[in-house]
C-alpha cells in the first residue's frame, strides 16, 4: 500500500500538508482561534488558486536525454601535452589545443566511464563502472600502452558490502604501472564526505581495501606519500605516508591551504611554472514574471553558462586559452529556465496582527546545499545572478560536521529579505548498522522515542533560529538520514521506527517532518503509519548544474511514490560553481515540494519590500 494513491490529486496532497499545521495552530486551546479560522480559510483560496491556473503550471517532465558537454577531467603532462574528458570521450593534445585525438575507450552497453588518468598519448587507464538499479556494482579497470588501440581488462574484486553502495563518483590515481589508487565516493548530503579506497602496488592483481578520512581524490607525491584536501568543510588536509593506510590530518600548511581555495581545485600545476585551468563563469537575468495572484510568482530566467581551459608557462602570471577539441574557445550555453513559487497565504493583508501564519511554500526550480552556509554578501549575489531559489541551512544535530556558526535569527531575517527559500536540515542519529559516531538504537522501540526527541530537539533550534511561528510551529524541517543497507533486517527496521516517530511527532509540534536520503532508503517508509509527507532524495546524475534535472527517476524510488508536489531532489554532488563572479563550491538539487518561507512581515516592512522575487 501506498502513501499517496493515485487517487490523491496534487491539490488534496498539498492541502492536506498545510491542513495538518492549521490544525497544529490551534491546538492546546479550548476554542478555535482566529489564527485558525484565517489559516482554514485559505483552503478555499487555495482551492480556487490551484484549479484555475492547472494549466499554467511548469511542465512535469522525466529527465532529459539531450547530450549536454561537461568537462568532466583534464591533465596537463607537459608544456605541450595534456588530455581532457570531454562528454563522454577522451581527447589527448601534442600542441597546447591547436589539434586533438580521440582515445578510443572500451565502452559497451551498460558500461560507463568513472575515471580516466593517461601519462602520454599511449600510456593510460581508465576506471569502467557497471551496475544498475537490479543488479550489484562492479568495477573494471583498463590499461592501454598504445593509445587506446588495445586494452587489458583488470576486475577490481569488490567487499561484498561495497557491491550495492550508492556510489556515483570516482576518483584514478595513477603513479607509475603498479601502483594505483581508486576512491569511491557516496552520494550523500554536503554535511558528509564519505568515501572507500582500493590500493594496489602490483598493477592489480591484488587490492586492498582502506578507509578514507574524506572522500576526495589521492595526491600522490611517491607511492607512499600522498594527500587529501577538501571535505565537507572544504578546508581538510590530511597526509599519508603509508601509502594510504593511516592518515593524519594537517591542522597548520600554508602551501596546501593555497590548494584549497574554490579557484584553485580547478587548478593543474605540472611544474612551478607549466599549469592548466578550468575557468567556469555564470550569469543569470530576470526575463519575465508572471503574478496571477499576490500567492503566485512565476519567472523566467534567462542564464549563461561558460567553461574555458587556460594555460600558464610562466607560474600563473599571464594565461593564454586552449581551444577545446570540439573546435570551440569555451563550452557555452544559454537557456531559459522557470522558477515558480505558491505562498498558502490568507486574503487578509499581512503583518503584526498575524504571527501564526504558516511558514512554507511550495517551490518549483533549483535550490543548493553547502556544509558551511555561505555568508550573506555571497548569497545576495547568487541570487540576482544564479538560477538558484532555495539553499539548505544545516541547523543542528549530533552528526552535524559543520559548525554554521553565521546562522542566527538576524542572519535568518536577512536571507528571506534577499528572497530565499530555506531547507532546514537536521543532521542527528543515523542508522544503527552505519559507521557514524552517533547512531541510532538498533531496538525498534527505542529508536521510535528517538525519532520523537529528535523532532523535538530540532524544532526547538528552528524555533530559537526564527524559523517557526512565535509558538514554535507551522513550518519545515527534512531529517537528513545517510546511507544504511536497507537488506539488514534489523537496521531497517530500526531506521523505519524512528522515521515514524521522527514525522509523528513533528506532526503533533505542528510541524512537516521531511526526510532526506537515498530512493532504497525513503521507498522503505512509504507504508509506515506515519509516513513522510514530503522527502528529499539523492541520486546524482549530473556533474554540475543542469536545468533538464528533474524530481524523477529516482534509483530505488518509484515514480508513483510522493508524487504530489512533495519531492525535492539532489541530483549532483560537491563541485564548485560560479555565478555572477562568486564561487561556492556546492551539491545541487532541483524542487518541487515543500520549503521553509517567512509569511510573518516584521512591522516597518512592507510586503513588496520582503518579497523582492515577486515584487521583480
Amino acid at each position: 500500500m501506498t502513501v499517496w494513491s493515485d487517487k490523491i490529486s496534487s491539490l488534496s496532497a498539498f492541502l492536506s500538508i498545510v491542513l495538518r499545521v492549521a490544525i497544529a495552530l490551534m491546538s492546546g486551546s479550548c476554542r478555535l482561534s482566529y489564527t485558525f479560522w484565517s489559516v482554514l480559510g485559505l483552503f478555499s483560496v487555495a482551492s480556487l488558486f490551484l484549479v484555475s491556473n492547472s494549466n499554467s503550471r511548469l511542465p512535469r517532465v522525466q529527465n532529459s536525454s539531450s547530450a549536454r558537454l561537461f568537462l568532466r577531467d583534464f591533465e596537463p603532462l607537459s608544456e605541450r601535452e595534456g588530455w581532457v574528458w570531454l562528454g563522454e570521450n577522451v581527447y589527448f593534445t601534442s600542441d597546447r589545443g591547436r589539434s586533438w585525438s580521440i582515445v578510443p575507450l572500451p565502452l559497451r552497453e551498460g558500461r560507463r566511464l568513472a575515471a580516466v588518468d593517461f601519462g602520454s598519448s599511449i600510456n593510460g587507464w581508465a576506471l569502467l563502472a557497471e551496475g544498475t538499479e537490479e543488479h550489484a556494482n562492479s568495477l573494471l579497470l583498463a590499461r592501454t600502452s598504445n593509445g587506446g588501440r588495445d586494452w587489458v581488462f583488470i576486475p577490481i574484486p569488490l567487499a561484498a558490502e561495497d557491491r550495492f553502495l550508492p556510489i556515483d563518483r570516482y576518483y584514478l590515481t595513477v603513479w607509475d604501472g603498479g601502483t594505483l589508487w581508486v576512491v569511491q565516493k557516496l552520494v550523500s548530503s554536503a554535511n558528509f564526505s564519505i568515501g572507500i579506497l582500493y590500493r594496489t602496488f602490483d598493477g592489480g592483481d591484488t587490492w586492498q581495501r582502506l578507509q578514507l578520512p574524506i572522500a576526495e581524490p589521492i595526491q600522490a607525491e611517491s607511492a607512499r606519500d600522498l594527500w587529501l584536501r577538501g571535505g565537507p568543510r572544504g578546508n581538510e588536509i590530511y597526509r599519508s605516508s603509508d601509502g594510504g593506510v593511516t592518515w593524519v590530518q594537517i591542522l597548520s600548511d600554508p602551501l596546501q591551504a593555497q590548494l584549497l581555495s574554490e579557484e584553485a581545485r580547478e587548478l593543474r600545476m605540472v611544474s612551478a611554472l607549466v599549469g592548466w585551468k578550468l575557468e567556469r563563469e555564470g550569469w543569470c537575468e530576470l526575463e519575465s514574471e508572471m503574478s496571477s495572484s499576490r500567492t503566485d510568482s512565476r519567472q523566467s530566467l534567462r542564464c549563461r553558462q561558460e567553461e574555458r581551459l587556460w594555460s600558464t608557462r610562466d607560474g600563473g602570471h599571464t594565461w593564454a586559452p586552449i581551444p577545446l577539441p570540439n573546435g570551440q574557445a569555451s563550452l557555452s550555453t544559454e537557456e531559459t529556465i522557470q522558477t515558480g513559487v505558491f505562498i498558502p497565504l490568507s486574503s487578509r493583508a499581512l503583518g503584526e496582527q498575524e504571527p501564526d501564519a504558516p511558514l512554507i511554500a511550495w517551490m518549483q526550480g533549483h535550490g543548493f546545499d553547502k556544509c558551511e552556509v555561505p555568508s550573506l554578501e555571497q548569497l545576495s549575489v547568487w541570487r540576482t545572478q544564479s538560477p538558484y531559489r532555495a539553499v539548505n541551512l544545516y541547523i543542528g544535530g549530533a552528526n552535524r560536521y559543520c559548525s554554521n556558526a553565521a546562522l542566527s535569527p538576524e542572519f535568518i531575517a536577512r536571507l528571506r529579505e534577499q528572497g530565499w527559500g530555506l531547507i532546514p536540515t537536521w543532521v542527528g542519529l543515523q542508522a544503527r548498522c552505519t559507521g557514524h559516531k552517533h547512531r541510532m538504537s538498533k531496538y525498534p522501540p527505542k529508536a521510535y522515542l528517538e525519532g520523537r526527541s529528535e523532532a523535538e530537539n530540532a524544532t526547538l533550534v528552528a524555533q530559537q533560529l526564527g524559523l517557526t511561528t512565535p509558538a514554535g510551529n507551522g513550518s519545515v524541517i527534512y531529517y537528513d538520514l545517510e546511507y544504511y543497507d536497507i537488506r539488514n533486517e534489523e537496521c531497517n527496521q530500526a531506521a523505519r521506527a524512528f522515521i515514524s516517530g521522527w514525522v509523528e511527532r513533528m506532526n503533533e509540534l505542528g510541524m512537516i517532518g521531511g526526510v532526506y536520503g537515498s530512493g532504497r532508503a525513503l521507498s522503505q517508509f512509504a507504508d509506515l503509519p506515519n509516513p513522510p509527507p514530503v522527502i528529499w532524495a539523492a541520486h546524482w546524475v549530473y556533474p554540475a548544474y543542469t536545468p533538464e534535472a528533474t524530481v524523477w527517476d529516482v534509483l530505488g524510488l518509484p515514480n508513483d511514490l510522493w508524487k504530489d508536489r512533495q519531492r525535492l531532489r539532489q541530483y549532483a554532488g560537491g563541485h564548485a560553481e560560479t555565478w555572477g563572479d562568486v564561487t561556492l563550491h556546492i551539491d545541487s538539487n532541483v524542487m518541487d515540494g515543500i520549503v521553509s518561507f517567512h509569511f510573518y512581515i516584521p512591522g516597518g516592512l512592507g510586503y513588496q519590500s520582503y518579497f523582492p522575487f515577486i515584487s521583480r
